[in-house]
C-alpha cells in the first residue's frame, strides 16, 4: 500500500512542476529563436576583414613555396654526397 501511495505521491510531483517546465521551455525556444534571427541577419553581413585576410592568405602562400624550395635545395645537396 505505501508503494502505491509513493508512486501517486511521485505522479502528482510531476504533474505540479508541469507548468512550471513547460514556462521554461518556452521561454528557452523564444531565445533561440531570437538567436536564430540574429544568426540570420549576421551571415548576410560582409566579412569586415575580408581584404585582409585575402593579401594575408596570399602572402602564406608563397612563404610556403620559398620554404618548400628550401627543403628541395636541402635534399638536393643531401643526395650530391
Amino acid at each position: 500500500m505505501t508503494d502505491e501511495i509513493g508512486n501517486i505521491t511521485r505522479m502528482d510531483n510531476v504533474l505540479d512542476k508541469l507548468p512550471e517546465r513547460l514556462e521554461n521551455t518556452i521561454s528557452k525556444l523564444k531565445d533561440t529563436e531570437e538567436q536564430f534571427q540574429t544568426a540570420k541577419i549576421e551571415i548576410q553581413k560582409t566579412f569586415p576583414q575580408a581584404e585582409l585576410l585575402k593579401d594575408k592568405t596570399l602572402r602564406l602562400a608563397e612563404v610556403n613555396n620559398l620554404l618548400d624550395m628550401g627543403k628541395s635545395e636541402d635534399i638536393s645537396q643531401e643526395t650530391h654526397y
